[in-house]
């Protein structure tokens, strides 16, 4: 069985497949799959999570405990799926954007190298 945490094999683009299911709240070729609202559902704050984490989603805002965005140069609105070894998918509702990284970096934390990157690609589109 399969980890959803990781483990879980897919395309780039299918990735960001998924991305644009969220980012259009669950609906795909003008079917509803998700209830509606579902996605601001994952991106709100659990309320044990001091602000950084909805339902199975990273948030990038800095939280309750003034803590540093994840990805600082994206709006505080952006939320993602965080894979193993630097898997992300990168859901951005205000310029209705999905960034996918499907690289791998082993042995330190690879966040620090991607936002910037992310950051970068986020500020060129219109």
């Amino acid at each position: 069985t399969f980890i959803g945490s990781s483990f879980m094999y897919a395309t780039a683009r299918d990735w960001a497949k998924l991305g644009l299911f969220y980012l259009n709240d669950g609906v795909v070729e003008g079917e509803r799959i998700l209830p509606e609202g579902w996605s601001r559902y994952v991106a709100t704050p659990a309320s044990a999570s001091d602000g950084f984490y909805g339902a199975q989603f990273w948030l990038n805002n800095p939280g309750t405990d003034g803590r540093t965005k994840y990805m600082p140069g994206v709006p505080d609105d952006a939320y993602l799926m965080a894979g193993h070894e630097g898997q992300y998918v990168l859901i951005v509702p205000d310029k209705r954007v999905v960034i996918v990284r499907t690289g791998m970096t082993r042995g330190e934390e690879p966040m620090p190298h991607v936002a910037p990157v992310f950051a970068a690609i986020y500020a060129a589109v219109p």
